[in-house]
């Protein structure tokens, strides 16, 4: 009953995010990352050759919904992921209200590096993510709470309700940097972001 909606491919491996329904709870929508490969090794058109192997699969969720958006694998086969939850993704943290932005790593084994979660008292989403080659983390989306604090630095909505755009930087542990908001008074967001070989997002 899962969806991939994120495929990340390097050469010989294939890595797949997906939202899967009931698979490990029954209250609502889970998320499932699975790295998978081919007997051959090979990579062909962003996706591996079957038959498949199973290398390591990893599902977190409690109650409520709980989204991937987009996935990105560095050169040591980390995992970044970003997306929402509503419930308790890891069983004792809640969103503190609406949807949250959540933003993980996972090492090349699939076992949890670290887990970040951001949000105010709306629906508050991440829908894009990408790394630079010194292992700082892009997370792009929207925020529909009055203010959102990523750190020490505190976002406000120009358009409440309506929604804005935020772009954030995490360093190699997680930690937010600097975190920018882009917004009218109408609806806003960022959907992707991309960062160049100087470290420029965009």
């Amino acid at each position: 009953d899962g969806q991939c909606v994120k495929q990340e491919c390097t050469p010989g491996e294939l890595f797949c995010v997906g939202n899967s329904v009931g698979l490990c709870s029954e209250d609502g929508t889970d998320v499932e990352i699975v790295q998978v490969c081919s007997n051959q090794q090979q990579c062909i058109n962003g996706a591996c050759d079957p038959p498949f192997i199973t290398y390591w699969a990893r599902t977190f969720g409690n109650g409520g919904n709980d989204y991937i958006h987009d996935m990105v694998v560095d050169d040591e086969g980390n995992v970044y992921v970003a997306g929402f939850f509503t419930g308790a993704p890891d069983g004792t943290i809640t969103t503190a209200g609406g949807s949250d932005i959540l933003v993980a790593k996972l090492d090349s084994s699939g076992e949890t590096v670290w887990v970040k979660f951001f949000g105010g008292n709306l629906d508050d989403r991440a829908y894009g993510i990408d790394i630079d080659a010194s292992g700082h983390v892009y997370v792009i989306g929207e925020f529909k709470s009055g203010t959102i604090a990523f750190g020490d630095k505190t976002l406000t909505n120009q358009g409440w309700l309506s929604g804005d755009g935020f772009l954030l930087k995490l360093n190699q542990y997680g930690n937010p940097l600097w975190a920018r908001s882009f917004g009218s008074n109408k609806y806003d967001a960022g959907v992707d972001v991309a960062v160049d070989s100087e470290g420029t997002p965009w």
